[in-house]
């Protein structure tokens, strides 16, 4: 399954996901990279997914080409619900976008189409209770002045926070990275980050890299992690970066299925792995494809039966 909440905060929208996919075929967790599950469409339109992953992005593909050849958000909207609608697949999504400046949410599942919302839910209604339990307790920080509210920011803290205190595997469905797509009526973008977790041993993968090994023997647990959010709005183009492991991960869901790998040399014996390479060259990666041109999308066979992935 997975988790995507959907919430409005004035003209503002947000759009919470974890990364974590399982493999249908033998039960196994990828958290890290996982997969994107908040995809900006355009400078004013976003989805998120839950469900089986390949036919998800599939149909999001689809929704993106029907936008660009469009313009119209509803064209793109009668792709997800026909793919929701589908007997042989599970796919939901949440629809978030602006238009002329006013925030619209939907949910789109195998019963169709909701009304405009004000907050959504998909995926693991357990993790999505826990969020909405502590996020009461939270601190938030507002800033009026460009539209922020408090709530907002008590809210992405909330769901960090289920995601700091349990791992990198939150549940048996819910894990990985938690990602925070902000859609502001002054254009579509994820949320930069860093915070620091007890993940243990993580599986990349990339395989456990030399870093992890030599942390596993320190007895060292607790691992930071980096979220990219780039320069440009209206891209569906991010990085993660795992500096203490000497490896990030590039995710554009547009054009790849699977994250691409950045790793930085990994110095023998006890020297620190030069943190500021990996996250320059993430970074790096990471604007250089959102500047790129052609954002068109490949026609691809649609893999109704390859439900490898949820």
């Amino acid at each position: 399954m997975t988790i995507g909440i959907g919430r409005k905060f004035g003209r503002r929208m947000v759009l919470a996901t974890d990364t974590m996919i399982i493999d249908n075929n033998t039960g196994r967790a990828d958290s890290i990279p996982g997969r994107l599950k908040a995809i900006i469409l355009s400078p004013y339109v976003s989805i998120a997914y839950a469900g089986h992953a390949d036919p998800a992005i599939f149909t999001i593909r689809r929704a993106h080409q029907s936008l660009l050849e469009t313009g119209n958000v509803r064209e793109a909207a009668k792709i997800l619900i026909e793919a929701s609608s589908r007997t042989d697949v599970d796919v939901e999504f949440i629809l978030a976008f602006h238009e002329d400046g006013r925030p619209f949410m939907h949910k789109v599942t195998a019963q169709g189409i909701s009304d405009d919302l004000e907050n959504c839910f998909i995926g693991d209604a357990h993790v999505v209770r826990d969020v909405l339990q502590v996020e009461p307790s939270q601190r938030g920080q507002g800033s009026p002045d460009i539209g922020i509210l408090v709530e907002e920011s008590r809210f992405a803290n909330a769901f960090h926070a289920l995601f700091t205190d349990r791992g990198v595997q939150v549940s048996g469905s819910v894990g990985g990275v938690p990602i925070i797509l902000n859609a502001s009526p002054y254009g579509h973008h994820y949320q930069g980050h860093a915070l620091s977790m007890a993940w243990d041993t993580i599986d990349f993968a990339v395989g456990i890299t030399p870093a992890q090994h030599r942390a596993q023997r320190a007895g060292e647990t607790a691992w930071k992690y980096n979220v990219i959010d780039g320069i440009l709005r209206g891209v569906a183009v991010m990085g993660v970066a795992l500096p203490q492991a000497g490896v990030g991960f590039v995710y554009s869901p547009l054009h790849n299925d699977d994250a691409e790998i950045i790793q930085v040399p990994v110095p023998d014996g006890p020297a620190f792995i030069d943190s500021t390479s990996l996250l320059e060259a993430v970074s790096a990666r990471v604007n250089a494809l959102r500047e790129a041109d052609g954002y068109g999308v490949v026609d691809l066979e649609a893999p109704w039966e390859q439900d490898d992935a949820d």
